[in-house]
């Protein structure tokens, strides 16, 4: 028997990232995929505490399911976009990890851009219908543009280029920073092909290139 999880409505990650039609469309998914009772009034369930095994099997063919309910093969750009975003997310985590203690507050923005990169790889699965103002409203470009300004005048006058490294934090910095430009060539490579140009792309694509930013002044701050 699946049950609520104290009575309550908890977001996907437990930090509200998602639109609410994304989170029932997200849980109606798992739902049809482990074969189990789904009540789309009370979508928020412990599916992890449920006895249905991890795995499907549903996607050794090499198909898969887009959160609007498309079945679709795993190479789609918009699984690759997906994931390169995923990786970047990962690579984020490692560097939140491995910060020096000068830098532990740096930790909560790095989060807050992790639920960030989750809201707008599942923006990408609705790909092409039109994205809603509402689902990128969080994505704040000024935001990053704040944080790489502080740093920036924390640190001398950059006069020639840098190899990636130095230590382990600067490392993880520079590994996410490229993970971000490749996740932003594969978002670019889906708007095009899909004709989407709209305001609520261009801000993807602003926050991505400014994240990029954002990883290369951390990097440098590491060191």
């Amino acid at each position: 028997m699946i049950k609520s999880i104290n009575g309550k409505t908890p977001a996907l990650n437990g930090q509200g990232f998602l639109h609410e039609e994304l989170k029932v469309s997200y849980l109606a998914w798992i739902a049809s995929e482990r074969n189990i009772a789904f009540n789309s009034q009370f979508p928020y369930l412990e599916f992890m505490n449920h006895s249905a095994k991890l795995y499907t099997k549903t996607g050794d063919g090499g198909l898969t399911r887009l959160l609007n309910g498309e079945i679709v093969s795993k190479d789609d750009i918009r699984l690759e976009a997906q994931g390169c975003l995923d990786e970047l997310s990962c690579y984020i985590g490692m560097l939140i990890e491995v910060l020096p203690e000068t830098l532990l507050s740096e930790q909560p923005f790095l989060r807050e851009i992790q639920s960030h990169l989750m809201k707008i790889m599942s923006v990408l699965s609705f790909i092409p219908k039109d994205i809603e103002a509402e689902m990128v409203q969080q994505l704040s470009v000024e935001k990053i543009e704040i944080a790489i300004d502080r740093i920036q005048n924390e640190l001398p006058e950059l006069k020639e280029f840098i190899l990636p490294g130095g230590n382990v934090p600067a490392a993880w910095a520079h590994l996410a920073r490229v993970s971000c430009r490749k996740a932003e060539r594969r978002i670019v490579h889906l708007f095009s092909e899909y004709k989407t140009e709209t305001p609520e792309s261009e801000t993807i694509l602003a926050y991505i290139n400014r994240l990029s930013d954002f990883l290369f002044i951390l990097a440098r701050l590491c060191n």
